[in-house]
């Protein structure tokens, strides 16, 4: 089995998601608009991740499941981990 890793960059202005293979190919990105949080609103920072996501899975040709390690960065955050969190379910993946 492939290892897949996804990595999600958050700005003000721009949103970035790269998937590379275990040897450090890129494999596929994907970007959409600004998500910071502080600066708009958790649901549109929901939004923004998922499609960056989604478009850099595409690209790569493979599906949620078969990334093995993801990671993200996001400016001035830290949301709870609790199912009382605004923060979408599908961010902490693990």
């Amino acid at each position: 089995m492939t290892d897949y890793f996804l990595g999600v960059d958050v700005g003000a202005t721009k949103t970035h998601a790269l998937i590379t293979d275990a040897e450090g190919n890129l494999l596929g990105k994907g970007t959409a608009g600004g998500g910071n949080p502080t600066m708009t609103s958790y649901e549109l920072f929901g939004r923004v991740v998922a499609a960056a996501t989604w478009r850099a899975l595409a690209q790569a040709r493979i599906t949620m499941p078969q990334i093995s390690a993801p990671a993200s960065a996001w400016p001035a955050t830290t949301g709870p981990r609790s199912a009382a969190s605004p923060w979408p379910r599908w961010i902490y993946w693990n």
